[in-house]
């Protein structure tokens, strides 16, 4: 009977897992200790349970790297070596931060010739970050190092479109592409403050379905 149940569920449901990469707006603010540009890369995975071709589940992890160095001129030093290459004329820190981002969501569409599946999906996300200010923010047992967490919640509204490339297993490639508009909670980073975390959504993904 187990075995039966088994079966006919996996018959009703596909799973698909896919390698994703996508964008996240970061507004400006104090994240120019950490990079220039408020658009940042992340790099992920995401499985979708399809429980029919109407109707879907999701759940994703994320994850970005970036930091800067950031140099604070010490005058007096400077003053005194007289010349802008003098040790001591400039000193500074490097910041780091680092974001996991996780999602649920859930997905409805349309199976246009078994191959083609557009569709639109909600996703409520989360986002944990940890940030670093140091002189070597890779060493993690340096005693004067800073390190701050914050975590924040949001949701993601998009739509997208799912191919399959058929193969002559029980498996198939998969390929998906969607857009929309993701917006969280600002990240409160103490004593840094917080950051808005909004804007256009962008992920596409390449994996396979069973």
């Amino acid at each position: 009977m187990t075995l039966l149940l088994l079966s006919s569920l996996a018959s009703a449901a596909d799973l698909e897992v896919n390698l994703e990469v996508g964008r996240l707006d970061i507004a400006k603010g104090y994240w120019d200790l950490f990079d220039y540009n408020n658009v940042q890369a992340t790099y992920g995975v995401r499985a979708d349970w399809h429980k029919s071709s109407r109707l879907g589940f999701s759940a994703s992890y994320a994850h970005f790297v970036t930091g800067a160095h950031n140099s604070v001129w010490d005058y007096w030093e400077y003053d005194e070596g007289g010349s802008e290459d003098s040790p001591g004329a400039a000193e500074g820190f490097d910041a780091a931060f680092r974001g996991h981002v996780v999602g649920l969501g859930v997905r409805g569409g349309v199976d246009l010739w078994g191959w083609f599946n557009p569709y639109a999906t909600l996703e409520a996300r989360g986002l944990h970050a940890v940030v670093r200010l140091d002189d070597d923010t890779s060493d993690d047992d340096n005693p004067n190092q800073i390190t701050v967490r914050g975590t924040t919640v949001g949701a993601v509204a998009a739509a997208g479109m799912d191919i399959r490339i058929p193969t002559k297993y029980r498996w198939a490639f998969s390929h998906n592409l969607e857009v929309g508009y993701e917006i969280m909670a600002p990240l409160n980073i103490d004593p840094l403050g917080a950051l808005a975390v909004r804007g256009l959504h962008v992920r596409a993904g390449f994996g396979v379905r069973f």
